[in-house]
Formats: structure tokens, C-alpha cells, sequence
């Protein structure tokens, strides 16, 4: 019974009419597509038809001047007239073809197939003119070359092609019914005639078929192309709303930083004050430990900036101290291949000194009394600028020179390492005040302390996770980032001994993460320190989080002002927290 199920399926696959498409607007776009593609072809065709219909007419010549005693001349003239007339039905669907309604497939169809009808109905006429045998010799043949046009050229829908053909049939049945014409010869040419039509029949039946599902194919492609792009659009929106919420606080965050370079230009050149005033000397030196230490350990460096038990207050230009320092931490690092650098303090009546002593190549005694002076490198005589230019040690003794109560002194030892001091007036009797406690950006008029943060950030959503960074980034903060618990451990391994002051994670990651585990994953790996947390989630209710003092939840949906405020928050608390690590005398013997 499985057999016979197979060979009715193989017979239905073979010469069963392919269906319309249940959608009248996909069945219409099907037609339209067989239109545009098979255009050009078919106007071909009907040329090559022309010349060929009417280069028979010399056939027709040459078989009458060879059976004179078989065709009369008013049979040679009867046949010529058929031949003239099929060639003006075939030159009349020509022009037809080049309207506008042959780009309609249906109307198409029907033009073809009526002139191939018509072109059957000629030759018909043609062999009842001719007497057998020399008719199923001569003109038959003809009958079977316009089923082999139709069927190979035309590319017309299987059920047009099964009617052309069915038709040419029932003509011959009907005229050898009535008047005989082909005699003997009838029933093998029914066989040829047959024959051919069964393998023209699934040849057009195959080739719609194919055409359906190519059709289907492209609308299927065409349809998630669609999709794509509208997933793109609505993408896009997202990050221009994004983009749009942060651009004021980058704007913000640029200009201020455009302001201090612009300051620290016109000082250099002789041509501003500095602006002394009180500030936190623990708070400058962890923004400097989370600016250098990365270049420090990217040479496999210890880099150990200490803080005092108490902090100092220093009474000199904020930025231009941290210049100061930063220049000499930087010199340091360029300058050291193993071992590390060590930055600490030592605490007098009036003043404090900063020492940062490196185990570097030292100085050499005959270059000791260069070293401040413009474009002078110890390792670089050629003055190769791709090595730098040689300003960093110049830039500092002129902004020495220019702080009142400052100096700066040092002392090397070739092959040993090199300490360089800053001596700095202490703001003695005075309260430290609040904006000089640490580094602060502003948004919406309130107090941001990020700059010289080490924020972590985690969040599966790369959009969301470069907008933060690049925004913590501009106002001066350290920024590490991750995407789930392997880059996230692999943040934790390159900075055991650093820990965050603030980790920022998303509520809900891939793989089912979330990020209550990875806060309490991150705070038990720095179990020596109190790490503050944000919940970044964009679930409608808040979770609650172990410790409420060092732990907030901000929505995604809020605005940049509230997620600051949070930073600003938990950066302070996380730094009353961890205060009082160092002694009050910080710098190592030298």
C-alpha cells in the first residue's frame, strides 16, 4: 500500500497543475515577478517565431515544385495563404507585446496561447490541404515544433500550456474523424503527438513549480530583511535617546576639562596666578594611584601610593600639584624596568614632603644639573620625539617656581633608583572644605565626587555599558568593565590589591545571572575592604540589597541626575568606610 501511496505522489509531483498561493496579494506578486522576468525572452521569441514561420514559405515552395502531380497550384496557393496569415497573427501579438498590457501576466498568457492556437490551426489546415502521405511527412512536423516552442520558450503557467496543447490534440481527433486526412499515419503521429505533449506537460509543470518556491524563497528573504531593519530603526531610537540623555553631562564634562587645559597653558607661559587653596591630600592620592597604576602594571610594576591615618590638608593649586606629582609619577614609570615605585609623606610643623622614590635606572652625576632643563632625556640624546619630548621634569620645576612656600629637591643613584621631594605648605587651624575633600563634576547644579574613582562596572548590554564608562571616564573616574563572571573574575585577578571604590552592576544578565551574587561575589573576593554597590536594573520594583548603608537600586529608566547622585553618595560613604589604612609618616626610608 506504501508503494502505491509513493507512486501516487511521485505522479502528482510530476503532472499535478501547481496551486495558486492561498493569498491573492502573494499570487500577485508571483505573476508580476514572471512578467518582469520572462519579458525580454518573449519578445525574442516572437521574432525568432516570424522568421522561422515565415521561412517555411520556401519549404512550402520546395515541396510543390517536387509533388507537381501531388499539389495543384491552388493547393500551393491555399497553402501560402495560410502561411501569410499566420505570420500576420504572429507579427500582430509581436506588437502587441511592446503595450503596456503585456506587462500583465494573465493577459499574457492568454495572447500566447490564442497565437499558438491559431499558428495550430494553420498547420491543421496545411495537412488537410496536402495529401497523405507526404502531409504527416512535411507539415506534421510543424504541429510538434510549436508545442516545442511553446513548452521550451514561453516560460507560460502550466494550465495556459496544458490548454494550447490539449487543443492542437482535439483538432487533429476532430479532423481525422471527418475527413481522414492523414490516413495510415494517423495513429503514429496521435503517438509522437502524445508523447511529446506528456514530457511537455511536466516540463511546465516542474518549471512553475520551481518558480513558486523561488518566489517563496525571495518573499521569505525579502520579509526578515523587513524585520532586520525594522529591529535596526528601533535600535538606533534607543541610542539616540541614550546618546541624547548623556550629551549634556559629556558636553559639561569636556568644557571643564578644555577649562583646566587652558589653565594650566596660560600658567606655564607666566601669564595667570595659581589658585592656592585647602584640599585633601588622601583624596589627591588615590586619583593619582587610579590614573597611574594601570601604566604601571602594564610594565608588570608595583606602583603603592600611601595614604596618611589622618589626613593633611594642603594649602597649594589643586590641579597644578596634581600635575606636578603625576609628571613625577609618570617619569618614574618611564623610567623604571623592574621593580616598582613607592609614593608617601612626611608630615612637618608647617609643611609636609612628598617623596616618589623608583628602583629605575638612576641619573647619571653628569647629567644631574640637566635634568630640569627643556627637551633634555636621559635615555634619549638622538631626541627622538616618538620617545617623548622631554617637558615633564621642565613643566614641574616651573610650577614650582611659581607656588609660593613650594620646593624641589632630589636625589639618585645611577643603577639604584631616583627620589624626588615636593615640599608643600600645609593649611594648618583651618577645616577642610567640603569641595576640597575630594574632586567633583557637577550635574543639574549638585555635587558629583567621581574623579579619581575606580568604578567597576558590569552589564551585559554593551550600549548601556560604554555610555557609563564614557561618561564616569570624562569626569576624571578609573573605569573597568565586564560582561558576565569571566570577564568580571578577570577584572578581580588583574587588580587583587586594588579594590573598587564603587561596583555598578545590572540587575539581570545572560545565563540567568544576577547581580545581587555578583555584588556579594565581588565584595567576599575584597573581604579586606568595604566595597560600595549599585543596583543598575530596569525591573520595575526596587531588590533590596544585604546593606542598605553602602548599597542603592537605580532604575535604567531614571535620568543621568539620579544615577550621579547615587554615585556621588556611595563614593563618599565607601571612602568614610576605608579611611584610616596608612600611618601619619608614609614614606619609606630612602
Amino acid at each position: 500500500m506504501s508503494k502505491w501511496h509513493e507512486l501516487h505522489n511521485a505522479a502528482v509531483e510530476l503532472f499535478g497543475l501547481p496551486k495558486p498561493f492561498s493569498s491573492a496579494q502573494d499570487e500577485q506578486g508571483f505573476l508580476d515577478t514572471q512578467t518582469t522576468e520572462n519579458l525580454r525572452r518573449r519578445r525574442l521569441f516572437m521574432f525568432v517565431a516570424i522568421a522561422v514561420w515565415a521561412a517555411f514559405g520556401y519549404w512550402d515552395y520546395y515541396h510543390y515544385s517536387r509533388h507537381e502531380h501531388a499539389l495543384s497550384p491552388t493547393d500551393f496557393h491555399w497553402i501560402l495563404a495560410w502561411r501569410v496569415v499566420g505570420t500576420l497573427s504572429l507579427s500582430a501579438a509581436t506588437a502587441v507585446s511592446f503595450t503596456a498590457r503585456f506587462n500583465d501576466e494573465r493577459w499574457v498568457n492568454t495572447l500566447m496561447v490564442l497565437t499558438v492556437c491559431f499558428a495550430q490551426t494553420c498547420l491543421v489546415a496545411m495537412v488537410q490541404i496536402v495529401p497523405a502521405p507526404l502531409n504527416y511527412n512535411y507539415y506534421f512536423v510543424g504541429i510538434v515544433l510549436v508545442i516545442f516552442f511553446q513548452h521550451g520558450t514561453l516560460a507560460l503557467l502550466a494550465r495556459y500550456s496544458l490548454f494550447s496543447t490539449g487543443y492542437c490534440v482535439l483538432l487533429l481527433v476532430v479532423q481525422e474523424y471527418t475527413t481522414g486526412a492523414l490516413q495510415i499515419n494517423f495513429f503514429p503521429a496521435m503517438f509522437y503527438l502524445l508523447s511529446f505533449t506528456l514530457v511537455a506537460w511536466t516540463i511546465s509543470v516542474r518549471a512553475e513549480k520551481v518558480a513558486r518556491e523561488g518566489y517563496l524563497k525571495t518573499l521569505a528573504l525579502n520579509r526578515k530583511n523587513e524585520s532586520l531593519e525594522l529591529a535596526n530603526n528601533r535600535i538606533r531610537r534607543e541610542k539616540q535617546k541614550a546618546d541624547d540623555a548623556l550629551k549634556a553631562l559629556f558636553d559639561q564634562e569636556a568644557k571643564k576639562a578644555a577649562q583646566i587645559r587652558e589653565k594650566t597653558e596660560v600658567f606655564t607661559s607666566g601669564e595667570s596666578q595659581p589658585v592656592i587653596e585647602p584640599f585633601s591630600l588622601n583624596g589627591l592620592m588615590m586619583e593619582l594611584e587610579c590614573l597611574h597604576k594601570p601604566l604601571a602594571q602594564a610594565k608588570g610594576l608595583r606602583l603603592k601610593l600611601l595614604q596618611r591615618r589622618r589626613d593633611a590638608v594642603l594649602n597649594s593649586d589643586r590641579e597644578l600639584f596634581k600635575r606636578i606629582l603625576g609628571n613625577l609619577i609618570s617619569n618614574a614609570v618611564k623610567y623604571t624596568e623592574r621593580g616598582g615605585i613607592v609614593v608617601g609623606s612626611v608630615a612637618g610643623r608647617t609643611t609636609l614632603r612628598i617623596d616618589v622614590v623608583d628602583t629605575g635606572i638612576g641619573i647619571p652625576d653628569a647629567f644631574k644639573s640637566k635634568i630640569f632643563e627643556e627637551f633634555f632625556q636621559v635615555d634619549n640624546p638622538e631626541h627622538d620625539t616618538q620617545r617623548g619630548l622631554g617637558l615633564g621634569l621642565s613643566i614641574v620645576k616651573n610650577f614650582i617656581d611659581r607656588l609660593p612656600g613650594h620646593r624641589l629637591s632630589f636625589a639618585s643613584r645611577q643603577g639604584r633608583g631616583s627620589r624626588f621631594s615636593v615640599d608643600c605648605p600645609l593649611c594648618v587651624g583651618k577645616q577642610l572644605p567640603l569641595a576640597a575633600r575630594s574632586p567633583v563634576a557637577h550635574v543639574n547644579g549638585k555635587d558629583l565626587a567621581i574623579a579619581g574613582a575606580y568604578v567597576l562596572l558590569v552589564d551585559d548590554d554593551r550600549r548601556i555599558l560604554d555610555s557609563l564608562a564614557k561618561s564616569l571616564t570624562l569626569q576624571g573616574a578609573i573605569v573597568a568593565t565586564a560582561e558576565d563572571r569571566a570577564s568580571l573574575q578577570d577584572a578581580l585577578e588583574r587588580a587583587p590589591d586594588r579594590y573598587p571604590d564603587l561596583l555598578i552592576c545590572d540587575y539581570k544578565l545572560r545565563d540567568g545571572l544576577i547581580g545581587l551574587a555578583l555584588i556579594e561575589h565581588v565584595r567576599a573576593f575584597y573581604d579586606w575592604a568595604q566595597v560600595p554597590a549599585i543596583l543598575y536594573s530596569a525591573e520595575l520594583l526596587r531588590q533590596p540589597l544585604n546593606d542598605d548603608y553602602l548599597s542603592q537600586s537605580v532604575g535604567k529608566g531614571e535620568n543621568a541626575a539620579t544615577l550621579m547622585a547615587a554615585v556621588q553618595q556611595l563614593l563618599s560613604r565607601g571612602r568614610l568606610a576605608n579611611a584610616g589604612e596608612a600611618g601619619d609618616d608614609s614614606t619609606p626610608s630612602t
